[in-house]
Formats: structure tokens, C-alpha cells, sequence
């Protein structure tokens, strides 16, 4: 590298002390003591950087001109998480420990039912430091039944009435009734990216700026009691005990089947179904069903609200709630906000037990519009089907999609699957089974290229350029044989002062992307992917992948172990372009690699303003294996070299 010499970093030497240079013993003994690979490879990276005096004063260029940018931004929603990340690119153990779930030794071979409130609270904690309580009230003991359990219910959501009341409460009487008038075109505007700068537009994002989302955050933590095994111990107690009421077929044309109790209430109607497979049409603030193959065919556990017109008169009930205890249930929506959604207030469905359908429109399956929405599956075989801001997704609030135990199934248009927009923080989690997770159909490629899909999904956050910085966007999938499938703008990535998260535990995985995808980053944004164990499959279509950023932009790949295959174009495995940093790393493998020249430790073009007094920096880390393959003219294994602008290829 002439005047650039790189040391052997200081793992590497660890391993190598009394073998051989390439395969060595040492390797195995190396795993076989199960190191943290994930530490492991992030101070790889940071010796790598640091061995080099001029790649180490680059470095902090670029972390000073990140902040320097950040500090002239003066849109509104900007994250302290991407301040976290772009001022400090190498501290990603903490981001990733912070914004996932990554608590040391947990498996979940019964379920998730013990370890479902710590995930919330650390959700509500990192995004909206709040700390989440949900002990066991007082009340609430085993001898309740099912009016008393009710009655539990109605004061909680109450509770949570009065801090949604507050999240609003520097808006007037008519900015609200603005807001709630111009949602559902502001929606249609946003998906679309029809007349985003119209003065309409920007007049609701000021005013949605506005809104008190800590305020909401704590509506969602009245409900806290929800999420805990007590809770759901008691219900499956209660559900046991249902004999003793009165069945009776419903003759409510709204509500059909076995209804145990029907009543309407200070927070809404009221709504507790039997053991027999029940249809609910009409909207309601609470259904709890005991049992049966049920279908919902309403707002499913999302803010009931009025039409006006176009638009929407007024929300009926600011906290929605639905428990269905078992069976094989279907939840079917057109509309606006169902399944879990947040609407302007708090949603929450959670279904304990069954192979269940989830068929919605926007807003729908753990998504959150001004508001806070949740979606809980623990136990089944499920599908997920959506088209916008669905299935862990946040726009002006936040959307968890929690998915327990089981083989699901995920699709849908765009920005869903772990997405936040502006103001937004999106999460889904998938703790167990051999998923597949497909986005794309509806939304053209933006660049025009064809059979390609604009979907801005699995972990993506994504901003509006000059108008609204991005949300928090993290998909995390724990265990299985997973398939990512999705188009420009997925899987692990950022675009203008969004971050996105993709990362995968353990299993052998395919990914499959286009543009923008599997760790990248476009505008003063950050993306990262991370796989932790398994043989896994790469293919990104076309460019800026796999550790590529751009503008301004902090990307990262990173796979821990495995036999791995990657295939992208330029921009990719580790390259930056435009002020970018890109960083690759690829840990215990037989690897191998096709793909532009213009990657693999690559240092890209300086046009955008003159250069901005700064370089690009790439990384392409490969260690812990031997025999890797590169299709690529001029590299090759156990090769260290320089590559364009301040850019390091080493395969150790």
C-alpha cells in the first residue's frame, strides 16, 4: 500500500501464533471458544482503520463533517439515534444493543409470553425513553371473572385516554380537526409521493411536529399490563372458566356467533366473544374472544373513528384493544388503520394462539400514525399480508409487529416490515421458524428500471429531502431458515437522516435486493445489516449494497460466520462515494464474491460540492477463513491493497 502500510490486526495475530499463515488450527480452537464474533469483527474493523495514519485521520474527517451537516439540519424528527450513529460510525455495538433485541443467552423454546414485556419496554425505553412498567396491578387477581376483568380494562385505557388527550394539547380545536380531516389524503399523498410539496403537505407535517409523542408513548404504557405473563395467565385462566356464562347466538347483524357479553362503556362498546368461530363487522374499543376460528372483518384493534366525507370526522375511541385467545382466526381490512394500528391514539391486538391470516390496507398490523400501534402473534403459522406503513411501521408514532413462535409469511407494497418515516419508529421481531418476507408489488422503480420495485422495506428508515428528517426502521429475525425478497431501498437501509436495521441471529438466509439494499445509505442517512450465524445468500441487483454509502452516509455489512455467497454491482461490499462510508466484514467462512469492480474496499468519486474538504472511506474486511473466491480481476485471497479514494481491501 506504499506509504501506507497496514499491520496485521491484532486478532489475527491472536489466532495465528503458532500456525501457519491461511488455514490454521488456531481457527478452530478460535470457534470452538465461541468468541464474541460481533465484538470481534467491530474492532477488527476499528484496528483496521486505526492501523493506517491516513485512513485513521480521514475517519475523523468525515465523523466531523457528519456532525457538522447534522448541526445545519433544521428539519424537524431528527432521531437521536442517527445523531448516535453518524457521530460515532465504529460505536455500532451500541446502536445494535440499544435498538434491538440482543439479550445474552435468551431462547424461547415455549414461547415468548415471559420475555414479551422486556421487549416492549426496551422498544419504548430506546425510542421514546420511557420506562415501561407492566406489573401485576393490585386488582387483578386470579378470583377475578369477566365483568370485574373488564371493568380492569376500561381503567387502564382511560388512563390512557388522558395522555392521548395531552399528546394533542398544543394543537387547537381546529388544527385537530385539520389534522383528522386532511390524514387520509396527506396518506394517499405520502405513499404515492403525489404533491409532497404542496403547501397542504407541509402544513400537516408542521402540525404533526407538534404532536406529543412522548405524551403517547406513556398512553401506551398504561396499557403496559397487557403485555405480561400475569396478564395473559389470567386470561387463559378466565377463558377456562367461560362455561359458567350465558351463551347465546348473537342476533346482531354487527356481531355473529357466540357473544358472551356485549356493552357499551365510558372508552366504547364492549365486546366479549365465546368459544364458537365468531364474525365481528362493526368497530369496537374492545373485543376479547375466548376461543374459536374467527373472523374480524372490522378495525381489529385500531382506533374506531367517523368518516366525513373524504376525510375523518372525529376518532370514537382513541384506544382500541383486541385479545382473541385461540383458533385459526382471519383479520380482513380495507380500511385506513386496522389490526393493531396506532391511529391518532394507541392500538393493540394480540392473538395467543392459532395459524392465523392478516390480510390489510395502510395502516395496518402493528403501524402507528400519530399515534402508537402494536400487533402481538405468539404462537402459529402465520400470514401477513398488507399493502403501506404496515407490519412494524411508524409514521408520526410507532409500529411493533411481534411474531412468536411458527413459519410466517410477510408481504406487501412499501414501507413496511420494520419501517420509520419521518417521526416514526418501526419495529418487527420474528423470534422462531423459517420465514419468508416479500415486499414489493404496486411501486415501479424510481430509476426506471424495469421488473424492479420501489419498496423501502425490512429495516428502512426513510426521510422527506428538506422537509421531514427519516424515522427508525429495524427488522429482527432470531432464528431460522429466512428469505428476504424486496426491491430499491431495503433490507438494512437509511435514506436522508433515517436509519435502518436488518439483522438476522441465526440460520442459513437469502437475501435478495436491488438498489439501495443490505446495508446502505443515501444523504446524511445510515444503514446496516448484520447476520450473526449461518451459510447465507446475497444477490443485490444492481448498486449501492452490502456496506454502500452515499452522500454523506454511513453503511454496514456485517455476516459473523458461515459459507457465504454475495453478488452486487458497484457501490457495494464496503465503499463509499460522496463523503460516504461504507464498511464490509465477513468472519469464519468459505466465501465467495462476484461482483463491479468498483467495491470490495473501494474508495469512490468527490463531485458533490467540490468535495466537501473530505474523502470517501471503504472497508472490506475478510478473516477468519480460508479459500475464498472472488470473481473480481485483481483480488484474491490473503491479499491486502489500497483501492481508490482511502479505500482497504484485506482478505486475511
Amino acid at each position: 500500500m506504499g506509504a501506507c502500510p497496514l499491520r496485521p490486526l491484532i486478532f489475527i495475530l491472536a489466532m495465528m501464533a503458532s500456525a501457519h499463515y491461511g488455514c490454521s488450527s488456531m481457527i478452530a480452537e478460535s470457534s470452538h471458544e465461541d468468541p464474541d464474533k460481533f465484538a470481534v469483527a467491530c474492532d477488527s474493523i476499528g484496528n483496521l482503520i486505526s492501523s493506517c495514519t491516513e485512513t485513521r485521520l480521514a475517519f475523523s474527517d468525515l465523523e466531523k463533517l457528519f456532525e457538522s451537516r447534522l448541526d445545519k439540519e433544521t428539519v424537524p424528527f431528527i432521531s437521536s439515534e442517527i445523531r448516535q450513529i453518524l457521530s460515532k460510525p465504529l460505536d455500532i455495538r451500541a446502536l445494535i444493543s440499544s435498538t434491538t433485541f440482543t439479550e445474552a443467552g435468551v431462547e424461547f423454546p415455549a414461547g415468548i409470553e415471559g420475555r414479551l414485556s422486556s421487549i416492549i419496554a426496551q422498544f419504548m425505553k430506546t425510542h421514546y425513553h420511557c420506562n415501561f412498567f407492566s406489573g401485576f396491578p393490585p386488582q387483578a387477581e386470579q378470583s377475578l371473572d369477566l365483568i370485574t376483568y373488564l371493568d380492569l380494562i376500561i381503567s387502564i385505557m382511560e388512563e390512557a385516554g388522558v395522555h392521548i388527550e395531552n399528546a394533542f394539547s398544543a394543537l387547537s380545536k381546529g388544527e385537530r380537526g385539520y389534522i383528522a380531516a386532511s390524514s387520509l389524503s396527506f396518506l394517499h399523498d405520502f405513499t404515492s409521493a403525489d404533491r409532497i410539496g404542496d403547501d397542504a403537505f407541509t402544513s400537516f407535517v408542521s402540525l404533526a411536529s407538534r404532536v406529543n409523542l412522548i405524551e403517547m408513548a406513556k398512553a401506551f404504557k398504561s396499557l403496559g399490563w397487557l403485555f405480561s405473563r400475569e396478564h395473559i395467565t389470567l386470561l387463559k385462566a378466565l377463558s377456562s372458566k367461560a362455561h359458567d356464562y350465558r351463551k347465546e347466538e348473537s342476533k346482531d347483524r354487527f356481531f355473529r356467533g357466540e357473544i358472551l357479553l356485549m356493552k357499551q362503556s365510558s372508552i366504547g362498546l364492549m365486546v366479549i366473544g365465546g368459544f364458537g368461530s365468531n364474525v365481528y363487522l362493526e368497530d369496537a374499543a374492545v373485543i376479547i374472544d375466548l376461543g374459536g376460528d374467527d373472523t374480524y372483518l372490522n378495525n381489529a384493534g385500531s382506533s374506531p373513528y367517523e368518516r366525513k366525507g373524504s376525510g375523518i370526522g372525529r376518532i370514537t375511541s382513541p384506544v382500541s384493544i383486541i385479545i382473541d385467545v385461540e383458533g385459526n382466526d382471519s383479520y380482513l381490512s380495507t380500511r385506513h388503520g386496522s389490526m393493531g394500528s396506532g391511529f391518532m391514539g394507541i392500538g393493540v391486538l394480540m392473538d395467543l394462539d392459532g395459524d392465523d391470516f392478516y390480510s390489510g390496507s395502510i395502516l395496518s398490523q402493528g403501524s402507528g400514525f400519530l399515534g402508537i400501534g402494536s400487533l402481538i402473534d405468539l404462537k402459529g403459522n402465520d400470514l401477513y399480508s398488507a399493502q403501506e406503513i404496515s407490519q412494524g411501521a411508524g409514521l408520526f408514532g410507532g409500529g411493533i409487529l411481534i411474531d412468536g413462535t411458527g413459519d410466517d409469511k410477510y408481504s406487501g407494497a412499501k414501507y413496511i416490515q420494520g419501517f420509520g418515516g419521518p417521526g416514526g419508529r418501526g419495529i418487527l421481531l420474528d423470534v422462531s421458524g423459517n420465514d419468508l418476507y416479500r415486499a414489493g408489488v404496486k411501486y415501479a422503480s424510481t430509476y426506471g428500471t424495469s421488473e424492479v420495485y420501489h419498496t423501502v422495506a425490512q429495516g428502512a428508515g426513510w426521510g422527506l429531502r428538506g422537509k421531514a428528517a427519516g424515522g427508525v426502521g429495524i427488522l429482527q429475525d432470531k432464528a431460522g431458515n429466512d428469505i428476504y425478497i424486496a426491491g430499491n431501498f431495503s433490507q438494512g437501509t437509511g435514506y436522508y437522516l433515517g436509519l435502518g436495521v436488518l439483522m438476522d441471529d441465526a440460520g442459513n438466509d437469502r437475501y435478495i435486493g436491488s438498489r439501495y439494499c443490505q446495508g446502505s445509505a443515501a444523504h446524511l442517512a445510515a444503514g446496516i445489516i448484520l447476520d450473526r450465524k449461518g451459510s447465507d445468500s446475497y444477490s443485490a441487483r444492481i448498486a449501492a449494497s452490502q456496506g454502500g454509502a452515499w452522500d454523506l452516509s454511513f453503511a454496514c455489512a456485517l455476516d459473523l460466520e458461515g459459507d457465504d455467497k454475495y453478488q452486487a454491482g458497484d457501490l457495494a461490499l464496503g465503499a463509499g462515494a460522496q463523503n460516504g462510508i461504507g464498511l464490509f466484514y465477513d468472519g469464519y467462512g468459505k466465501d465467495h464474491y462476484r461482483a463491479n469492480p468498483m467495491g470490495l474496499g473501494y474508495g469512490g468519486d468527490l463531485t458533490y460540492e467540490e468535495g466537501r474538504q473530505a474523502a470517501n472511506i471503504g472497508i472490506f474486511l475478510d478473516t477468519g477463513g480460508c479459500n475464498d473466491i472472488y470473481d473480481i480481476k485483481d483480488l484474491a485471497d490473503n491479499l491486502r491493497l489500497k483501492r481508490g479514494e482511502q479505500g482497504i481491501f484485506v482478505d486475511e
